[in-house]
């Protein structure tokens, strides 16, 4: 559900541009998690191939595996292949953090 009821910062999954249906709510939820995932928002790695993840994966681990290696698994899940392929090789979660800026349209100026 984090990728789809979300608050109104820079740093959340972006919100569905359509209602979610009993019909679609399972493919809207695969699809906000896999752009999440795959945007620098929710996991980017540095030159060195260092791992930092959204502090969303922080704050709610439990609903995402509870812990580094259930954290990971879920973003190698939902991960582009280059991606998946790279995160094949982390085993720790450098770092993590959260663009509090508010997302009102404007191109996430302040």
């Amino acid at each position: 559900m984090h990728y789809a009821v979300n608050c109104a910062s820079i740093g959340c999954p972006a919100l569905q541009d359509r209602a979610f249906t009993a019909a679609n709510a399972e493919a809207l939820l695969d699809a906000g998690a896999a752009a999440y995932v795959n945007s620098p928002r929710g996991a980017r790695l540095d030159r060195e191939g260092k791992l930092t993840v959204s502090s969303l994966y922080d704050w709610y681990a439990v609903d995402f595996g509870n812990g580094a290696a259930g954290v990971l698994a879920h973003l190698r899940a939902h991960a582009a292949p280059e991606l998946r392929r790279q995160l094949e090789k982390i085993t720790a979660i450098a770092d993590s953090d959260y663009d509090w800026a508010l997302n009102d349209g404007s191109g996430g100026a302040r």
